[in-house]
């Protein structure tokens, strides 16, 4: 009877022992034991203690953990692999869908470029197609915010991609007559409305501002979004309806210093429309922030036409270069002054005419 008693006991000391002896986890390193995930907190003869997401305290005998399989996340080393299954449209191509994955989890602090993340097509089933991402992180105890950081951002690029998520089969469509769009469609003319307000665009007639909608297309960034990078093309001219976004410039030795901080009405992407195929610069969205993308050759021509935004587009520009040049030093100078004088004679041309 006796020893019937100890049985446990006697269980959770040896198990104990073989714990501390062989060391699979240690006090820090997040583990999960059967159904159960934490942080081990301590190890004694007869304990295991662990300190859940929760914030809650787990006590467990030893002798359960010994009959349980443990998947210790800071063994062998730290990074983790995290898998994240995504839905979206049957519509959209494959491809796309990959790059702009891949895309936004380059993107996400705290996902890591080494070991390169992956995406793989799992599913396809009309209306959806199903993806999967895998990505490494460096602390499994981040999962969670990195995970959140992941998919809300994967929203604002489907938005700028447009890459639709999945839709029910089957529609119901109630008709109350003639309508010009789709509801939630925005038309031409409600990104004119957009710009409108914004004064960089205030001296043009209703047929220039017109040409300007129909020329754009309207994005969305989350905080943290790269909107242009270093030496990558520029989609178009952007302007700011929203939100806030940080201009960085690289200097001789490549470190960014920050240059200029730009809100609503402020622009960026000029470099497009002098010629540059490149951006030489790196804008960083810091709020949730909507833009308009507008077509580099439409701005072109209207810059022939309208002195006065082509002398409010060269103010702006000339001050950042000058700005560019006090901050990074000479060695900008020139490439500056080069730049600034092909603005110059855009301007020239548009006074002449």
């Amino acid at each position: 009877m006796i020893a019937f008693a100890l049985q446990d006991t006697l269980s959770n000391l040896v198990s104990g022992l073989l714990l501390i002896i062989g060391r699979p986890f240690k006090p820090g390193e997040w583990i999960h034991i059967g159904d159960l995930e934490g942080q081990v907190v301590s190890v004694n003869w007869r304990y295991t203690s662990i300190k859940t997401r929760n914030g809650d305290l787990v006590i467990i005998p030893n002798g359960l953990i010994a009959g349980e399989s443990i998947e210790n996340h800071h063994r062998p080393d730290p990074i983790t692999r995290v898998t994240q299954s995504i839905d979206v449209a049957y519509v959209n191509p494959p491809n796309k869908v990959k790059a702009m994955l891949m895309e936004t989890m380059l993107e996400t602090p705290g996902i890591l470029s080494d070991p390169v993340p992956t995406v793989a097509v799992t599913r396809i089933d009309d209306p959806l197609m199903g993806y999967e991402c895998r990505y490494w992180i460096g602390d499994f105890q981040n999962k969670p915010e990195i995970h959140n950081r992941f998919m809300t951002r994967i929203w604002y690029a489907a938005k700028r991609h447009d890459v639709p998520f999945p839709s029910p089969a089957y529609d119901l469509f109630h008709y109350d007559g003639p309508t010009v769009s789709k509801e939630g469609e925005i038309t031409t003319e409600d990104l004119t409305n957009m710009l409108r307000p914004l004064a960089l665009f205030s001296a043009l007639d209703a047929r220039n501002m017109s040409k300007l909608g129909k020329a754009s297309t309207l994005y969305n960034y989350a905080a943290n979004d790269i909107a242009i990078d270093l030496g990558v093309r520029e989609h178009g001219f952007y302007v700011i309806l929203d939100g806030e976004v940080e201009i960085f410039a690289p200097d001789a030795d490549g470190e960014l210093h920050r240059i200029d901080v730009l809100s609503k009405g402020s622009f960026f992407g000029e470099d497009g429309l002098f010629g540059t195929p490149v951006s030489p610069l790196r804008a960083v969205v810091t709020q949730d922030t909507d833009m308009m993308v507008i077509s580099h050759n439409v701005v072109s021509g209207l810059l022939t036409r309208n002195p006065h935004l082509a002398d409010s587009i060269n103010l702006i520009v000339t001050d950042r270069h000058f700005v560019m040049d006090r901050l990074i030093g000479a060695d900008h100078d020139h490439d500056h002054a080069e730049h600034t004088l092909v603005v110059n004679s855009i301007v020239e041309v548009n006074t002449t005419t």
